[in-house]
């Protein structure tokens, strides 16, 4: 098991268009709200990391003021954390927690107002393999089914294929099976296809 990970700026220009200023830092707090400071903790992790950095009980809650002061610093170099060290695990979580830091590389689309990205190989790798075994498994069906199917397809994707010829269908229907084969395989998975084609047919 992996137990580093790496915590990369994402280089977005800022209000002057520069990137980042070399040697400069940038502190990462914990968002606080209703429900206190979110310090991406569980009750039992912040129990647990309380006990091994010597904290009193409830130093780690929601509602702590150590959350106030709290903070991760980040500079133009990648941080590296040991996920086995309690500090590193406590500065992790609450990185985690913050919508300045994308959780992965693969997935940044899904952390619009990230500034910083955790590097994780092993996750990323693995995010990354579910992706390739999607794209797999969409180019698999792809290539067994009949023009009337890839048609069927399409429909079933709301595109308007009556106007396309065979050649044009199979052309679009591949791409999707290859650029969104989330997408496509959602069709192979659709229960109850050819009452959905019935209903759009009619």
């Amino acid at each position: 098991m992996n137990n580093t990970v790496i915590v990369k700026s994402l280089n977005k220009p800022n209000w002057a268009g520069m990137h980042r200023y070399n040697k400069c830092h940038d502190h990462v707090v914990a968002i606080v709200n209703r429900k206190g400071y979110q310090t991406g903790l569980s009750a039992e992790e912040a129990r647990e990391l309380e006990k091994k950095l010597g904290f009193e009980e409830g130093t780690l809650a929601p509602h702590s003021i150590y959350w106030k002061e709290y903070s991760v610093a980040l500079t133009d170099r990648p941080l590296h954390m040991n996920l086995e060290n309690p500090q590193d695990q406590l500065d992790y979580a609450l990185l985690k927690a913050s919508p300045r830091v994308a959780n992965s590389l693969n997935e940044l689309s899904k952390w619009p107002k990230a500034e910083y990205v955790i590097y994780d190989k092993e996750e990323d790798a693995k995010r990354e393999n579910e992706f390739i075994d999607g794209e797999a498994r969409a180019m698999h069906q792809f290539v067994e089914l009949t023009p009337n199917e890839q048609r069927n397809y399409l429909k079933l994707l709301g595109k308007n294929e009556a106007s396309m010829s065979d050649a044009v269908v199979r052309n679009t229907l591949f791409k999707i099976a290859k650029d969104s084969s989330a997408e496509f395989n959602k069709i192979t998975d659709m229960p109850n296809k050819k009452y959905k084609l019935l209903i759009y047919d009619l």
